[in-house]
């Protein structure tokens, strides 16, 4: 600590051309170097490089790498962040340990690692695919081995012992990377759209002649999204349409839940589950749990006396980092939407959850025209006059007969 800048500097450009040096790799313990002649030395590591005095005063000198002594650069990943309600979700944590908590030779040895996950109700059926370490390059895979505890499905954590106090030695390098995936389901509890889903992962260590971690920690986060669409049925002045039933590209469960939304459950059939809602009173339909894109949506019957619509409805669900629905259209006089602040207004607002919401018109009448053209009138007209001559003729010839 006494040295000179000189003398430091002057050091370091002998050490980078000499070539008395000497080379060793830990194996995450210390490294002992004896019958050192006394003078000064270079010490170069992974973590930085240190200049050293051994002389008749001191000995024994202890290093300890500046920076290595808490685990550090914690990241966590989802392999998708764009969900649907019952999607299987992968993530990966990763870390970079330490052998050490603490600086110099207060230092202490850690004897084990926990990450715990928040694993919130948006989350189920986790289940740990692997656990690797990284030592200098080298991957050892340790989920299926004694040193391992995962409780994921009681304390949402897992514990990866360190140290071997039989031995005292570290049973990992120092600096070494740990990289654990596991899958989780996403459920019904899910949040739609708004600050999305976040479960937060933390990494703490107990060190040493302890049984609990140490107070310090590092944690991070990470957030998946999904969304819900909507339609509001209507006639052409505006007036909400209950009695339509419309088929989604999916399965939802048959049932909607406390709020009025069905549940999205995949594209695979099952029991309880169905393709085709019918809009209720307010003519409103509510679907959540989908991810973002662009869904068609057919009517498969349309209320007691108007037309059925003849093309697709599309709703597109996009991120609109809201937690409610408030969406206005305007209609004119033939129920074609509008942008005449003047026309009938129609309102969707859902108080409860964010719904990208169309608004789907019907129109009153029946599927061919009745009146007015050449319409089923003149066919039904025309029909009756063939028939009456038809009958004109056959009696003129039976008479004709009858006289000869």
């Amino acid at each position: 600590e006494n040295m000179s800048d000189g003398l430091r500097t002057a050091l370091k450009t002998w050490a980078e051309t000499a070539t008395s040096t000497s080379h060793a790799v830990s194996d995450g313990s210390a490294l002992k170097f004896n019958g050192l002649l006394l003078g000064y030395y270079v010490v170069t590591t992974s973590q930085g490089e240190q200049l050293i005095s051994v002389d008749s005063t001191m000995k024994d000198v202890t290093i300890v790498d500046k920076n290595s002594s808490t685990p550090k650069d914690l990241h966590k990943n989802a392999d998708v962040d764009d969900v649907s309600i019952g999607d299987t979700v992968t993530y990966t944590v990763s870390f970079k340990t330490s052998n050490y908590y603490g600086a110099g030779e207060a230092a202490k040895e850690i004897v084990s690692y926990t990450i715990e996950d928040t694993l919130p109700e948006f989350l189920s059926n986790v289940d740990v695919i692997r656990i690797i370490v990284d030592n200098d390059g080298k991957s050892e895979t340790i989920d299926d081995q004694k040193d391992v505890t995962v409780q994921f499905n009681t304390d949402k954590k897992i514990v990866i012992d360190w140290y071997d106090e039989d031995n005292s030695k570290f049973l990992y390098n120092n600096g070494a990377t740990v990289t654990i995936t596991y899958t989780a389901k996403v459920t019904d509890k899910a949040a739609i759209d708004g600050d999305g889903n976040t479960n937060k992962v933390t990494v703490k260590w107990t060190t040493k002649g302890n049984v609990q971690p140490d107070p310090d920690e590092i944690h991070t986060e990470e957030t998946i999204y999904t969304y819900a669409i909507a339609l509001k049925k209507v006639n052409n002045k505006g007036v909400a349409l209950p009695g339509a039933v419309f088929q989604f590209p999916f399965y939802v469960q048959s049932t909607a839940d406390t709020d009025g939304a069905y549940i999205y459950a995949g594209t695979t059939a099952g029991e309880g589950l169905t393709k085709q809602i019918p809009t209720p009173a307010d003519g409103v339909i509510v679907v959540k749990g989908v991810k973002s894109g662009r869904y068609e949506i057919t009517e498969f019957k349309a209320p007691d006396g108007y037309n059925k619509l003849t093309t697709p409805v599309t709703v597109e669900a996009a991120k609109t980092s809201s937690t409610t629905t408030s969406k206005t259209v305007y209609l004119d006089e033939n129920g074609n939407v509008t942008n005449e602040t003047t026309a009938t207004e129609v309102k969707v607002e859902l108080a409860n959850i964010a719904a990208t919401a169309v608004v789907v018109v019907n129109k009153a009448g029946t599927e061919l025209p009745s009146t007015g053209g050449m319409g089923t009138t003149v066919f039904y007209v025309l029909g009756a006059v063939l028939v009456l001559g038809a009958v004109v003729l056959l009696v003129t010839k039976k008479r004709m007969e009858h006289k000869n």
